[in-house]
């Protein structure tokens, strides 16, 4: 019996395969609820001959593997040299040998001692084949180490951003609801800043707005009206995440009340390190099968946001607070995983890791990649791995977010970074920073070495000046911004975001050849849960027309190529086809005629024949490349001819319009109508009836000679 992996998956396996013909070490990056585990499995299946070891952080993950071997229809009989080991216990297997290894979640293996250990097996192991599995290799707590690099010199035998794996419809579509269940942290730290302020008139401003939030406050929704307003399902599934094992405590009793109008019936499990394997997989099982009428709750610690999957989940709810953006997403990805539920809400309820920018940079990247292939598709491209556009459409309209006081969250991170410092303590970093960078496009994440939110200030500033906070600038604060370049363009927060990554980008490489897969946080350096910078330069193409002529002119002023990447290439062609006419007087491209510079055959050039036959192509409607009237006027310049194979294109004149061809021959007409017009001198047309005629002319006979009005 073999193991069968679903289609992503196994092209991944078969680039791992071709990868470790050439070196003994691979890896693949996936996000979280792919099924990265059976690309393992089926690894270790394939090798089962010879001597394996699989590692992880987890006895856990252990525990899941043995599950999914036996929901195979195997079991550890079907693996004899097969050997598993925590991290934790790496120093017992380190001077080991090995045919094959598993590294699951490698990037773990950063930690000083399991690094050391597990460094050890593989110098020890020099022949041995080594796969790592990860949903991001980045250690963002730890200088932002990227262990793909560390441990597999940067071969990457597949790599899958989140939101492909959305608009692939691989994982599904998720509703997030962000909420705060208590303020009060917050507000006391507030207050306790403003009451050592020294400056009375700045307390004074500071007060009146932190007061203003008390009283939005008193109104807002309580979780109880979240949870009921968003669950439609009464004996619905959610793991919830907790801190530790008084926090889980103290937020079961909390959830009884919280969910009382979603069901009166509730269920409550628990799973942790310290309750054991048994009950843990007994728990996780119980509720995994659970048919009973009751709102489900599994309580976690630890124990689910790593590698570990629940089956026929509604959603989660985040009661743990996190720096980390890989626990933030491992988190999410208990929802977002392959079978399950076809929207699932994800409950953030403690406004993790900048969550709401987090989520909203995903639902951006997933729109402008769904852009970027619609387009693609008009200009001939295919696109066979996603769906259709119909279906394209659709994920947008599903992926929800919803900001459950809204308002009140965004007062406070304001005023948490307002009443940090003074306004002149803040002023002298946003001049520091000014007199390095030489202009103050910060990054709205961007944090000093000291730890001052310094983008969020600027942030807040621009705020003031257009009059969308209650905040007030004084003249001499903004004389003094002016002075060191600040900008009061107060566009989408987003958009604005994303524009001074790409020009630090500019500053760094001197251009805005961005690849399509460059994701970034500081503009200069990949991350993988990064701004997907390449793309959004790609669309600020397609939306050109949509974009006002200040943004159109901060993007100019970094070096935008407004031209299209296809458009590039097209000129790149047209350039050499115009470089053989010039020579020859006429267009002198013989078959499979390759070149460099429109002129010389070279083997190691571009096919210029191939090229204007795709051209006739598609000026006849015969493919999905799209003609402009611009594009249809340069080539008949230099003397290309659209009909010239007498029987075929004789047959293609006398074709009768019906349903199945009046697409292509719509195409085709249009384009011999931009033809007739790109024939007048002058710009001057004659009357309607002698354009009817001209056209109907051509029609019947082919393209006409030059026309002299």
């Amino acid at each position: 019996m073999a193991i069968e992996l679903y289609k992503h998956n196994k092209d991944a396996y078969e680039n791992i395969l071709k990868h470790l013909e050439k070196s003994n070490k691979t890896c693949i990056i996936h996000p979280t609820g792919t099924g990265k585990s059976f690309i393992s499995l089926k690894f270790l299946y394939d090798n089962r001959d010879k001597k394996c070891l699989f590692m992880c952080p987890t006895e856990a993950i252990i525990g899941q593997i043995n599950t999914h071997i036996e929901n195979e229809g195997l079991s550890l009989k079907d693996f004899p040299n097969l050997k598993f080991c925590c991290y934790t216990s790496s120093d017992k297997v380190k001077n080991n040998n090995y045919d094959c290894i598993v590294l699951d979640e490698f990037h773990r293996i950063g930690a000083d001692v399991w690094g050391k250990n597990v460094n050890e097996l593989i110098d020890n192991n020099k022949n041995a084949k080594i796969l790592g599995i990860s949903a991001t290799p980045i250690r963002y707590l730890d200088d932002n180490r990227d262990m793909s690099k560390e441990i597999f010199n940067g071969d990457i035998a597949s790599q899958m951003t989140l939101a492909e794996a959305i608009v692939k419809k691989i994982l599904p579509v998720p509703n997030y609801i962000s909420s705060v269940y208590s303020f009060q942290e917050d507000i006391d730290k507030i207050q306790k800043q403003i009451n050592n302020y020294k400056n009375k008139i700045e307390a004074k401003k500071h007060q009146t707005i932190l007061d203003k939030a008390k009283n939005i406050l008193e109104n807002s929704k309580g979780l109880e009206e979240v949870f009921s307003n968003n669950i439609q399902n009464k004996n619905g599934k959610f793991i919830v995440f907790c801190r530790d094992y008084e926090h889980m405590k103290q937020m079961e009793e909390k959830c009884k009340g919280w969910f009382k109008n979603v069901s009166q019936n509730i269920e409550i499990s628990e799973v942790y390190s310290k309750q054991g394997k048994e009950l843990n997989k007994y728990f996780i099982d119980y509720f995994e099968n659970n048919k009973n009428s009751s709102l489900k709750l599994l309580f976690s610690i630890e124990m689910l946001n790593e590698g570990l999957h629940v089956n026929d989940i509604d959603g989660v709810v985040m009661f743990r607070p996190t720096e980390s953006p890989i626990i933030y997403f491992q988190q999410l990805g208990r929802a977002l995983s392959v079978g399950h539920n076809d929207n699932p809400l994800i409950f953030d309820i403690v406004n993790n890791y900048n969550s709401i920018d987090s989520i909203v940079n995903l639902k951006d990247e997933v729109e402008e990649l769904i852009d970027t292939i619609i387009e693609g598709r008009k200009n001939g491209e295919k696109y066979p791995d996603y769906p259709k556009n119909e279906e394209l459409k659709e994920i947008v309209s599903k992926f929800k977010i919803i900001e459950e006081n809204k308002n009140i969250i965004e007062i406070l991170n304001d005023l948490k970074v307002e009443t940090e410092f003074t306004w002149d303590d803040w002023y002298k970093l946003a001049e520091e920073y000014y007199n390095e960078n030489k202009n103050l496009y910060v990054p709205t994440n961007y944090i000093t070495k000291g730890g001052a939110r310094l983008g969020d200030w600027i942030r807040y500033q621009r705020k003031a000046y257009n009059k969308l906070v209650t905040t007030t600038l004084t003249p001499r604060q903004i004389e003094l911004l002016e002075k060191i370049g600040m900008s009061w363009s107060y566009y989408n927060e987003t958009w604005m975001n994303h524009y001074q990554l790409a020009k630090i980008y500019f500053d760094t490489y001197g251009n805005l050849e961005i690849p399509n897969r460059f994701k970034t946080s500081n503009g200069y350096e990949y991350n993988e849960n990064g701004v997907a910078l390449g793309v959004w330069i790609k669309n600020q193409r397609i939306r050109k027309n949509s974009l006002s002529d200040e943004q159109i002119k901060l993007l100019d002023d970094i070096g935008m190529q407004w031209e299209s990447v296809n458009d590039l290439k097209w000129m790149k062609y047209y350039k050499l086809a115009k470089n053989n006419f010039d020579y020859f007087g006429e267009l002198r491209v013989p078959d499979n005629f390759k070149t460099t510079d429109g002129i010389n055959y070279d083997e190691n050039g571009v096919n210029l024949d191939n090229w204007l036959h795709a051209q006739v192509k598609a000026y006849k409607g015969q493919s999905n490349i799209k003609m402009t009237p611009d594009k249809i006027k340069l080539l008949e310049d230099i003397g290309n001819k659209w009909f010239v194979k007498k029987n075929t294109d004789k047959n293609l004149q006398q074709e009768e319009i019906n349903e199945k061809n009046s697409q292509r021959k719509i195409k085709e007409v249009n384009n011999r109508f931009f033809s007739l017009l790109n024939k007048y001198d002058d710009n001057s047309l004659p009357s309607k009836d002698k354009i009817n005629n001209e056209f109907l002319k051509q029609l019947n006979e082919g393209i006409s000679k030059k026309i002299n009005n």
